[in-house]
């Protein structure tokens, strides 16, 4: 199996912002439309994204072909955890089995760091439903969030 390489990312520098235009302009479709569903049309969604987090990683093929950029939101706990996120290139596809792989791995550390992580997906991304499912998650129902009111499942991964 090929490696998956996982790169910290420090806020607001020159290089989390060229892994965020990069990841930008070669969004995965389904994160694309979540983008629009919450509002973003922009590069911002994605330095937002980063420049919010408590903690952060690109994720990259042997070859140095960026897969995604997820993290840690540094938000408050209010009992459901800490927000957990991933936003993934086209290049995912080519790459799922590895990413799937070690991305369980920085699942349960951020489980062993915050004992429960947490966060909302559109009901029309099933690929990430699926892969959240494996990692243990509890689904619930449908929510209404982001412009018009679009359908999110929330979830819940706990230790």
């Amino acid at each position: 199996m090929k490696k998956v390489n996982f790169k910290p990312l420090l806020l607001e520098t020159a290089e989390s912002y060229a892994a965020a235009e990069a990841l930008f302009n070669n969004m995965r479709d389904a994160d694309r439309t979540e983008m629009l569903l919450m509002g973003y049309d922009s590069i911002e969604y994605v330095t937002d994204s980063i420049n919010t987090s408590a903690e952060c990683f690109a994720a990259y093929t042997d070859d140095g072909v960026l897969l995604g950029i997820g993290g840690i939101a540094d938000a408050p706990d209010f009992g459901l955890g800490k927000p957990i996120w991933f936003i993934a290139t086209k290049d995912i596809n080519r790459n799922r089995k590895q990413l799937a792989h070690y991305g369980m791995a920085i699942i349960k550390r951020y489980l062993e760091i915050y004992g429960k992580v947490y966060n909302y997906i559109s009901i029309d991304n099933l690929q990430a439903i699926r892969y959240i499912k494996k990692a243990g998650a509890t689904i619930y129902p449908p929510q209404r969030w982001g412009v018009g009111g679009a359908l999110f499942v929330p979830f819940v991964i706990e230790r």
